[in-house]
């Protein structure tokens, strides 16, 4: 799954939107694990759950999440 399929915009964050990127993410997408890391770290304030799945991505070699966790 590309970077623009998983895009959301901020106005259009939704509980659903969040589910999608969660059952991406589950199933081991890198991008998803990095943008919900990303969205849980800096937009909800899980800095635990959203470190967590962004060394997820960074385990998968995933090359921002490896810049994010530097």
């Amino acid at each position: 799954v590309s970077h623009s399929a998983l895009a959301v915009k901020a106005s259009r964050w939704s509980e659903s939107a969040h589910r999608f990127l969660k059952r991406c993410a589950d199933s081991g997408n890198a991008e998803a694990c990095y943008l919900l890391g990303m969205i849980r770290f800096y937009c909800l304030g899980n800095t635990a759950g959203g470190a967590s799945l962004m060394a997820k991505a960074a385990l998968a070699s995933h090359v921002d999440a490896l810049y994010s966790l530097g």
